[in-house]
């Protein structure tokens, strides 16, 4: 029974926002009238109500799961965990292409880049750690390039000769 009430909550919660966003409109509707924004500002406000309505049954949608390629439903693999997934991916990508650039503006040849985040169960990112491979002939600089994108970047680096 206790599911019951929170989804009959959660339904109140979801009427009562679109009732708040509806007033909210309407104000708005009646400051704005008879102004030459006039239709731009239906069309935002018409957007607002929208996403008001739309976007809590994103809730749903991550709670469903997703078919593996047999067409099979996959019973501990989740789309949150999916999509999870691939936001971390993505992110690791673009701090790479990040530390490569900033690597290049300072005229430093790298063999290879690892960037490893780690994100806690709120989807935040807590730690962030790069992994630069240098050539030999670049020892040397181990020291430089590891301060050079903490201070460009934030990133903790740590360098590997190979």
């Amino acid at each position: 029974m206790q599911e019951g009430e929170n989804e009959l909550e959660g339904v109140s919660h979801w009427a009562l926002g679109v009732c708040i966003c509806s007033v909210t409109a309407c104000i708005v509707e009646i400051l704005v009238s008879d102004t030459r924004l006039e239709k731009n500002v239906r069309l935002v406000l018409g957007a607002f109500m929208l996403c008001a309505v739309i976007f809590p049954l994103g809730s749903l949608f991550s709670e469903m799961t997703v078919p593996d390629l047999s067409g099979n439903i996959c019973s501990d693999t989740s789309l949150s965990d999916n999509l999870s997934g691939q936001r971390e991916e993505y992110i690791n990508s673009v701090l790479e292409e990040l530390v490569i650039k900033k690597l290049s503006e300072k005229g430093i040849t790298h063999k290879g880049i690892e960037v490893k985040t780690d994100i806690d169960d709120e989807m935040s990112i807590s730690i962030i750690t790069a992994e630069i491979t240098l050539d030999k002939k670049d020892s040397k600089r181990a020291a430089e390039v590891s301060r050079f994108i903490k201070n460009e970047t934030g990133i903790e680096c740590r360098t590997i000769i190979a």
